[in-house]
Formats: C-alpha cells, structure tokens, sequence
C-alpha cells in the first residue's frame, strides 16, 4: 500500500454519491474559457492594448494561474472516480487509486458539529468539534485554512449526479438516524 494511504480507513456501505460527467466536464470547460480569458487580460494590459490597469493585470495572472489547476483538478476527478459515500456512521470521500478503492477523507458523525446546506453558495458545509480528532481521516486537508477562507472546515461542492441540496439531506437523514442508536 502506498505510504500515503498507510492507516487509512477501509471504504464503507452506505448511499453513493459519484461525480457527473457532464457536470465536470462543463465545468472544465468553463476553467478553460476563463484561463483563455485571463491570458487576453495579462496579455492586453502589458501589451497597452487594453485599458485594464493593474487590477486588470493582476486579475488576468489570477485566473492564468488559477484555471488551469481547477482544470487538473476537474479532470483528476474523472480519472480517479471520486466518490461521496454517506455511511451510517460517518461521511468518506474515496478515490479509484492503484486499481483500488482508497478513502481520501472520512469524517465520522461523532466529530461533525453542523452540517449545512447552503444556498448562496450551492455546496453542503460541515464543521467539526476537533481538528485533530483521532478517526478523522483527512490527510490532505487543512481544516484551519479551510474554516479561514470558506467559512466552513470542510464543504462537498456541486458536481456530483446529485445536487448539494440532496447530499445535505441524506447526511442529516444518516446522522439522525446514528444519533438515534446512541439514545
């Protein structure tokens, strides 16, 4: 096993989340647009042909930079078939890596604090009670910068067959009913 996944929890049964296609693939094209866009904008404020000042500058480096790693990012999620699963005990994002199954994050009930669906931003926030919850799995994820930039510790985004409205309802049906078996 790679020493990266080394200790990593073991994918568990529950309701299935995967990514659309078509959903990343618009998306990917949208990334493509505003990288293209973002090149005329660096290329035609240095080149004077554009009046767009050094905001306009600074925005086109933004998106020349920004775009393309949304791009990869799009696109790794259709190579390693990313999947939401919303088990009875905990939420896993698990990954096709190596020919395997291999759980990229787990959060377990017992250390999510609010989960929330939120409109305005069309994406399912979740906040947790402890960073460093010891069956917390995520170790590519920065809770605190995260929290910092988004509001939120962790947020599942749109892009899955099922909408963020759906997702946060099963999450609160499946939490309700581990809450329930603790009572």
């Amino acid at each position: 096993m790679d020493a990266k996944y080394e200790g990593s929890p073991v994918p568990v049964e529950g309701v299935i989340f995967e990514r659309s296609r078509a959903r990343t693939l618009g998306l990917t094209v949208c990334w493509v647009v505003l990288s293209a866009w973002g090149m005329c904008m660096f290329s035609g404020a240095l080149n004077g042909n554009a009046d767009l000042g050094i905001k306009g500058l600074l925005f086109g480096i933004v998106l020349m930079i920004g775009a393309p790693i949304m791009i990869l990012r799009e696109v790794r999620s259709l190579w390693v078939r990313r999947r939401l699963i919303i088990g009875s005990d905990c939420i896993q994002v698990i990954e096709r890596l190596a020919g395997e199954d291999r759980v990229v994050l787990q959060l377990p009930f017992a250390n999510i604090a609010e989960v929330k669906y939120e409109e305005n931003r069309r994406r399912v926030g979740i906040d947790l009670h402890r960073l460093d919850d010891a069956d917390t799995y995520a170790p590519w994820e920065k809770f605190k910068g995260n929290r910092q930039s988004s509001g939120r510790h962790y947020c599942i985004p749109v892009g899955y067959r099922s909408g963020p409205r759906v997702i946060a309802s099963k999450i609160e049906k499946a939490y309700s009913l581990w809450a329930g078996e603790l009572n």
